[in-house]
Order: structure tokens, then C-alpha cells, then sequence
């Protein structure tokens, strides 16, 4: 037996090679290897460098691959099964073009990475210290000044880059102070580094991040705020209430001598005539201004609104069961009415109340359609048909018993 293996084994190794030959082929008729794109994306894990150096660079968050797999992998792989690096943590200061390494797993070959590279500047990080510079936007108002900008802290430090550094010119804050600013200004701002085009230089930090800003708004020697106050004479008109005026503006910046405008604490108009005044009315009024005294930048002409209402109130109207109208009652039938009067409540503005007609301006009635002969308990239909605004509040009793008769 064994000297037949001895002699036969050359044949026995050729079988072998034949029957592997031919499952390999069958298992890839099978399992056929194609090339694809691989539709996920694989995240690049960048090694930074060494020490104190950094890099800049547009480095991607992911590459894309092209693979080699048999048919029957495609529907198991996953972004999890590659890994993609970037590794900077051996390279010097200077310009590099670094492959992008991506590890697959058994039985897969990568075909193509996209990127299959990225150019990076390594560089040394550096450290400036700039006093930071108050940029201040707006002005005060008229009569009024603005302190020197105080920051808290004065200094910031630029860390970032050589090459970035090395292109900031100034450390701003701006303050937005706004136009005709009379109030103080206080907060915190965020610094920013400028290059000396006045253009933000990326890729660097400041430290501190924030800045305190305090700018201190005073009013100057000559000038003094007052408030606008009208006076008025006479009465609206009766029935009516006079419920105040408003001016615009309300509050003037006066300039003249210190010792004369120290004495003035409120600013008169010309005096407003309310006499016979029934709705608001918007006036346009002088300011009484003291001799050597003038409205700073400002017209010495206000606006004042005043205001009026109607004085409501509520009354009582009698109306007689004669003025009672009795509506939709059949024919040759007749009715009689339990009560001898109804008593309506309106409310209304004074002066309509008391020049209330109840037989013009309201309408009382009861509808007696599709009643029978018979004893019915009806109610009392009140309407307003006058042309105020007079509402009808209630009405007493708000249903009567009539007798139809046939």
C-alpha cells in the first residue's frame, strides 16, 4: 500500500491541485469579485504633531474608498470595518503631502482613496500679547460726551500658527454705543484679531475671550435734559373727561449759560385751550424757552396729544306697556299685557344717555307669531336703533304674561 503512495504520489498531488483548482472556480462563478464604490464614507483620524507645533491644513472629516470584494461581502461591510489616518506626529516644520492610510479587512483590496493625500504646513505655535483697541461705533446726543473706552483686561494673547500670528496687527473690541447715546454703556465683548487690512486672521485664539467694556456718558457744561411739561386752560365738554397729554418728545437737551439753565426744572409749552373738547386732538405747540436759552440741535416746536374720553354711566329708561309694540299677532285676535310699564337699563357715554329718546331710538316689542287664544309668558325684545353707542344692559321684567283673545 505504501509503496503504491511512494510510487503514485506525484499523480495524487496533481488530483489535489485539479479538484482545488476547480472548487475555486466553482466558489467564484459562485461568489463572483466585484469593484464598487463604497457608498459610506470612512472617518480620518488625524495623529496631530509632536510638541509644540500644529498644523494647517483643510484636512476632511472622511475619505471615500473604491474596494475589490467578493459578491457575497458586499451586503455585510460597514464604514466600522476600515480605519483611515493621518499621520503627522513624526513630520518637521514645512510642507508635507501626507498619504491618506486605510486598513481593510480580510479578503477586500483597496482600489482608490479619495483623497488619497493631504498638503499640510506644519508650524510652530507662537504667543503675542497685544493692548486691545476700542473701536467705538455711535456717538452721544447732542450736549452729551463719551468717556475713554475702560477695558477689563487691557492685554490679550494670540496663540495660533507663526504664519497666522505673525499676520495680526491689532486686537479690537467693538462697542456698539448707538446713535444719540445719553446712558451709560457696559458689558462684555469678544475680542477680535485683525490683520492690517482690517480682515479677521483665522486659525488663532485670544485669550481672554471676553473683554469688560465701561464707557461713561456725561452731559457737558452748557447743556441740561428737562422735561416738557404743557399746561392747559379751560374745560372739555360736558359729559366728557379729559384723561392727560402726552408730548413728543418728552424730554428736550437745552443749551445756554449753566447758571441759567440750572435754574430750569420743567419746560412749559404754550398753553393748551381744552374748552368744548370732545376727542383727542394732536397739537403742535411752542416751548417757552428763557432768554439766552435754545432747544440743542432740536426745533423748539412739540407735539402733544391730548387726550379725551365720553364719561360713561348708567341710567334707567321707562317705557309705558302703550309703547310696547306687540308684533306678528294673528289676525281678529287681541292682546293684553300683564305689566303697565318695562324698565330698561342702558349704559352709554353721559351726553347720549341724557339725550335718549325711547320712542325714536329704541325699539320694545313682543313677537307673538303662531300664538294661540290662550295665556302666554313672553319675553320683552329690546333694541338700540339710535346712531351712539348706547348699550342695552338689561331689562326689567325681561318677560310678561299677555292674554290673546279670539
Amino acid at each position: 500500500m505504501f509503496e503504491w503512495v511512494r510510487s503514485n504520489v506525484g499523480e495524487l498531488l496533481l488530483a489535489l491541485a485539479l479538484g482545488l483548482i476547480v472548487w475555486i472556480i466553482a466558489y467564484q462563478e459562485d461568489n463572483p469579485v466585484e469593484e464598487r464604490d463604497f457608498n459610506t464614507p470612512i472617518p480620518l483620524e488625524v495623529i496631530t504633531p509632536n510638541g509644540s507645533l500644529t498644523v494647517t491644513a483643510n484636512i476632511p472629516d472622511a475619505v471615500r474608498i473604491r474596494l475589490r470584494a467578493q459578491d457575497n461581502q458586499w451586503g455585510e461591510l460597514s464604514s466600522d470595518d476600515f480605519s483611515a489616518t493621518l499621520d503627522l506626529s513624526d513630520l518637521p516644520p514645512g510642507t508635507h503631502t501626507v498619504p491618506v492610510i486605510v486598513q481593510e479587512p480580510a479578503l477586500t483590496t483597496i482600489l482608490e482613496v479619495r483623497p488619497s493625500s493631504v498638503d499640510v504646513l506644519i508650524e510652530e505655535i507662537s504667543t503675542r500679547t497685544f493692548a486691545i483697541q476700542p473701536n467705538v461705533v455711535g456717538e452721544p446726543d447732542i450736549g452729551f460726551s463719551a468717556s475713554t473706552p475702560q477695558l477689563t483686561p487691557s492685554l490679550a494673547e494670540v496663540t495660533g500658527p507663526t504664519s497666522q500670528v505673525n499676520q495680526v496687527s491689532e486686537v479690537r473690541v467693538t462697542i456698539p454705543l448707538g446713535e444719540e447715546a445719553r446712558s451709560d454703556f457696559s458689558g462684555e465683548l469678544d475680542p477680535i484679531a485683525l490683520d492690517s487690512e482690517g480682515e479677521p486672521v483665522p486659525n488663532v485664539t485670544i485669550s481672554p475671550d471676553t473683554v469688560e467694556v465701561t464707557v461713561e456718558i456725561q452731559q457737558e457744561e452748557g447743556f441740561r435734559e428737562v422735561t416738557v411739561s404743557p399746561p392747559w386752560t379751560g374745560q372739555v365738554a360736558e359729559g366728557y373727561r379729559f384723561l392727560g397729554v402726552q408730548t413728543e418728545p418728552q424730554v428736550v437737551t437745552l443749551q445756554g449759560p449753566q447758571e441759567v439753565l440750572d435754574t430750569i426744572n420743567v419746560l412749559l409749552t404754550d398753553p393748551i385751550n381744552l374748552t368744548g373738547l370732545t376727542e383727542d386732538q394732536v397739537l403742535r405747540v411752542r416751548l417757552r424757552l428763557p432768554d439766552q436759552v435754545s432747544v440743542a440741535g432740536e426745533s423748539d416746536i412739540v407735539t402733544v396729544t391730548v387726550n379725551v374720553a365720553p364719561i360713561i354711566i348708567d341710567d334707567q329708561v321707562v317705557v309705558n306697556a302703550a309703547d310696547i309694540n306687540v308684533t306678528n299677532l294673528g289676525e281678529d285676535l287681541t292682546a293684553n299685557l300683564s305689566v303697565d310699564q318695562v324698565v330698561i337699563i342702558v349704559t352709554g357715554p353721559q351726553a347720549q344717555i341724557q339725550s335718549l329718546n325711547p320712542a325714536v331710538d329704541l325699539n320694545v316689542a313682543v313677537d307673538l307669531a303662531d300664538l294661540e287664544p290662550g295665556t302666554y309668558l313672553v319675553d320683552v325684545l329690546v333694541e338700540y336703533i339710535g346712531t351712539g353707542d348706547i348699550e342695552i344692559t338689561d331689562v326689567i321684567p325681561s318677560q310678561i304674561t299677555v292674554e290673546i283673545d279670539g
